[in-house]
């Protein structure tokens, strides 16, 4: 809840570009330090950090995902996004607990960091989201 206060301060800050890019690496490097930490209770400080970002981020993309889908689509857009999410919602914690069991927690938390290193490489190299332009300018 917090970082949806924040948002609304970052987003003017930043073009949408820098803002995903730098979220997404600033989320790879919270998530594996996630995976170094002893303790449970320290665990904590890295992963809020990583949900007081996704707020901004997921702001941006919604923002954009409306501005460059036709009207007459919006329904079917939104839709499928929500579908993707919800039916990705199990896989999370199968793979946690499945890393759990076969290699230990520390490697749990290094799953996730992957991924979110991987989604940060494709944002980073991928011409379309740095060559986004600001919404006040058309998409």
């Amino acid at each position: 809840m917090v970082g949806s206060l924040i948002a609304p301060w970052l987003q003017p800050r930043f073009s949408a570009p820098v803002l995903i890019i730098a979220m997404s690496w600033l989320g790879t490097a919270l998530f594996t330090i996630t995976a170094i930490l002893p303790g449970t209770y320290v665990l904590a400080v890295p992963l809020v950090l990583a949900m007081l970002i996704s707020p901004s981020v997921n702001a941006t993309m919604f923002a954009y995902r409306i501005a460059i889908t036709p009207d007459v689509m919006q329904g079917r857009a939104q839709s499928t996004t929500g579908m993707i999410a919800m039916a990705l919602n199990p896989i999370g914690p199968l793979l946690g607990g499945l890393l759990i069991e076969l290699w230990g927690g520390q490697w749990a938390f290094a799953g996730p960091a992957v991924i979110v290193a991987a989604a940060a490489g494709i944002a980073t190299a991928g011409r379309g989201v740095r060559k986004m332009r600001p919404l006040d300018q058309g998409v």
